[in-house]
């Protein structure tokens, strides 16, 4: 079947990609210093709504933020 050919070479494509080292995925829109601030923000007991305000960004993207750093 045809769109079962298609479906098996993007996914032989996407590991020889991934293989290579090739990132997936959407560019982020903050960088570290935006990090380290989100979070010197939080640990000083402000709200997110009130950091993302600071900040230009949404309160969902600080809530990411932060979540993504306490896991790692």
């Amino acid at each position: 079947d045809w769109s079962s050919d298609v479906c098996s070479s993007d996914l032989e494509g996407r590991a020889v990609a991934l293989s290579r080292g090739v990132k997936f995925g959407r560019k982020r829109k903050y960088d570290q210093y935006q990090i380290a601030e989100v979070m010197q923000k939080k640990s000083e007991g402000q709200g997110l709504g009130t950091i993302a305000k600071s900040l230009g960004m949404s309160r969902s993207m600080v809530q990411r933020i932060v979540r993504q750093e306490v896991a790692v």
